[in-house]
């Protein structure tokens, strides 16, 4: 599922959100996904997108400023770090224990397993060091360009809510990578029984942002809601 814009629009902000329509679990993925990279489009132009993805509704807008993060931020050292969130947030459905953020910039989810992971712009080059401002409603991640590489000032800021509720803000894409292709994604991971040869398999669900421009400011929003059914 892939949405690349107008090479020839320059845009200082953007906003992905994807709805979440109704609670996940993994036999209800295996029974009615039968393909993850359906999509259907619902409505679209240069700046707007509103699209169906089986149980998302996922919504482009261009130049939507992100909002200010409040709070304090506490510096941690790299490699990899664990983060156990104050506030319990489910992912597809399932409750996520921990947090595990890469030198890559990616954050894998955890459950009992490794349930997802948010992978961001992968050609670009950060800092050994992340910050966390972890609050009871809210847990936001902050990760720096390296200046020794890019010699203006950029950051990346992960948000996942206690309601489920996960963005990303990417605050000016250092210009040096022009004309690299600038993807991000976050997937779901999942395992399907096939009762009748009594096996196991494993599956993805994917959604992806493509970015080919530079200086950009992109919110990208993962909104978890409950369908109601009468």
């Amino acid at each position: 599922m892939r949405y690349i814009l107008p090479s020839s629009f320059f845009i200082s902000t953007c906003l992905l959100v994807i709805l979440l329509t109704k609670f996940f679990n993994c036999q209800f993925t295996c029974e009615h996904i039968k393909n993850v990279k359906y999509e259907k489009i619902i409505s679209e132009n240069a700046t707007y997108r509103y699209s169906d993805h089986y149980e998302y509704f996922q919504t482009v807008l261009v130049e939507q400023p992100p909002p200010v993060v409040s709070g304090d931020y506490v510096k941690i050292e790299m490699p990899t770090k664990k983060v156990t969130p104050k506030s319990e947030f489910k992912y597809y459905g399932q409750t996520v224990k921990e947090l595990s953020i890469s030198n890559s910039g990616a954050i894998e989810i955890h459950g009992e397993d490794l349930i997802g992971q948010i992978s961001i712009f992968q050609n670009i080059t950060f800092e050994d060091t992340f910050e966390v401002n972890d609050k009871d409603k809210f847990i936001a991640i902050k990760r720096k360009v390296l200046k020794s590489v890019y010699p203006e000032e950029g950051e990346v800021t992960y948000m996942i809510h206690s309601n489920g509720k996960m963005s990303l803000y990417f605050n000016n894409i250092p210009k040096e990578i022009v004309g690299e292709n600038l993807e991000s994604w976050i997937d779901y991971r999942y395992k399907c029984l096939d009762k009748q040869n009594n096996t196991v398999s494993n599956h993805t669900i994917e959604f992806r942002f493509q970015k080919t421009l530079s200086k950009v400011v992109l919110l990208w929003s993962l909104n978890r809601i409950q369908k109601v059914v009468s």
